[in-house]
C-alpha cells in the first residue's frame, strides 16, 4: 500500500509539474487559481515573459536555454518563498500566483526585476524579463484573469521591456490591435505588399551619389502607407522579421543589380539594410549594416 500511494503521488507530481525545472505546471496554476477565484480570495496574477530568449536558443543552443530555464526557476523559488506559487506556464513563460489580503504583487514584480539584472546560470548570461501584473476582479474567470495579465506584459514590452505593467480596464484595445497588426503583417509578406524605397547617400566633397540605404513600407490595402515605427515591433514579436529581412535582402540585391547593368558597375558603390538581432549576432538591437553589391 505504501509503494502504491508513493507511486501515486509521484505520477501525480509529474502530471502537475514541468519536467525540467520542477515548477507548477499550467494545470496546476489553474486549477489553484479556479481555486483561489472560487473562494473569492483575493487573487493576483504575475505572468513573467523572458525577452528575447530565442536569441539565447538560437546563438547558444536548446542546451544553454535549458540550463538558462532552470536558472530562472530557481531564482522564482527563492524571491516568491512561501508567499506565492511559482509556476512555468510554457517556454520561456512563467507566472506567480499570489492569494491573500496582504499579498503585494508589485513590491514581487521589482525584486523579480532586480534579481534579474545580475547575471544568472552557469554561462553567466543576464536575463531580462517583462512582467504583466493582473488582479482578479468581482465575477472573474480563470481566463479573464490571465487575459488581462497577458495584456499588461505585451504592453510591459511595448514600452521598453524589463519592467512591470499592472493592468487596468481599458488596457486591452490597443494591444488586441497591435496584435491584428501581426496577423496583418503575414498576409502582407504573403501577398507582396511590402515595398522598399532607397535614401541616397552622398560623398560631402562633391555631392556624388556613393550608395543607398534600403527602407521598407508597407502599403496597406485599406489604411495606406504604414510606417516602419508601426509595424516592426509586430515583427519583432511574432518573429515575422525574419522572412521580412530576407525580403528586404532580395530585393535590394535585386535592385542593386538593376542599377549595375543600367549605369554601369561603378553607379552604385554599397547599399545598407537595418538587420534585427534576431537575424544578426551583434546585438539585441537593430543596428545598420552595409554590405558591398
Amino acid at each position: 500500500m505504501r509503494e502504491t500511494r508513493v507511486q501515486e503521488e509521484r505520477l501525480q507530481h509529474e502530471v502537475s509539474h514541468d519536467g525540467l525545472t520542477g515548477l507548477a505546471n499550467r494545470v496546476l496554476f489553474r486549477d489553484r487559481l479556479a481555486s483561489a477565484l472560487a473562494a473569492t480570495t483575493p487573487t493576483s496574477v504575475l505572468l513573467v515573459d523572458l525577452d528575447d530568449f530565442k536569441t539565447v536558443n538560437d546563438l547558444l543552443g536548446h542546451g544553454v536555454g535549458d540550463r538558462l530555464l532552470v536558472s530562472v526557476a530557481q531564482l522564482l523559488r527563492a524571491e516568491v518563498g512561501d508567499d506565492g506559487l511559482p509556476v512555468q506556464v510554457a517556454g520561456d513563460e512563467f507566472a506567480v500566483l499570489l492569494t491573500g489580503a496582504d499579498a503585494d504583487p508589485e513590491e514581487l514584480a521589482g525584486r523579480l526585476l532586480a534579481a534579474l539584472d545580475h547575471p544568472i546560470s552557469q554561462h553567466r548570461r543576464l536575463v531580462q524579463a517583462s512582467i504583466g501584473i493582473a488582479d482578479a476582479a468581482a465575477g472573474a474567470t480563470v481566463d479573464s484573469v490571465l487575459r488581462d495579465a497577458d495584456v499588461a506584459m505585451y504592453t510591459a514590452k511595448q514600452r521598453g521591456k524589463a519592467g512591470f505593467v499592472r493592468y487596468v480596464d481599458g488596457m486591452g484595445e490597443p494591444v488586441l490591435a497591435h496584435m491584428q497588426l501581426g496577423g496583418e503583417l503575414r498576409r502582407a509578406l504573403d501577398e507582396n505588399e511590402l515595398r522598399v524605397v532607397y535614401q541616397p547617400i552622398l560623398r560631402l566633397d562633391d555631392n556624388r551619389l556613393v550608395g543607398v540605404e534600403a527602407l521598407v513600407r508597407w502599403h496597406h490595402p485599406t489604411r495606406g502607407v504604414v510606417g516602419p515605427a508601426e509595424f516592426i515591433p509586430a515583427a519583432e514579436r511574432t518573429g515575422l522579421i525574419v522572412p521580412l529581412g530576407r525580403f528586404v535582402l532580395r530585393e535590394t540585391c535585386r535592385q542593386a543589380a538593376a542599377w549595375s547593368r543600367e549605369f554601369g558597375p561603378d553607379a552604385l558603390r554599397e547599399a545598407g539594410l537595418n538587420v534585427s538581432a534576431r537575424t544578426s549576432p551583434r546585438g539585441n538591437y537593430t543596428t545598420p549594416t552595409s554590405s558591398p553589391t
